[in-house]
């Protein structure tokens, strides 16, 4: 039986590596700013101005394009608005 073929043996070392984290994680906004009246009015007013402004191209997008812009109205009106929240630390002990 001649035959060329020779039986090939190997290791390997594996090492995992983590997968990178996601870096943008939510905002969140300081919502114990919209108890006070004043600036409650001012968010309202504002997100009315932006609505105002979006009312005439819905007709022309389909239902998710509008809710993004939406979205996107909301969120920026709140980042300059309310800002963001400061996340508070417990104490050590």
């Amino acid at each position: 039986m001649g035959s060329n073929h020779y039986l090939v043996e190997t290791r390997l070392k594996l090492k995992l590596k983590r997968s990178p984290r996601e870096k943008e994680g939510r905002t969140r906004f300081d919502m114990q700013k919209l108890t006070d009246e004043e600036i409650r009015n001012k968010y309202n007013i504002e997100v009315r101005n932006r609505l105002q402004a979006l009312e005439g191209l819905e007709e022309e997008e389909n239902a998710d394009q509008t809710n993004n812009r939406m979205e996107n109205i909301y969120v920026a009106t709140a980042k300059m608005v309310l800002g963001t929240a400061k996340r508070a630390s417990k104490p050590w002990l």
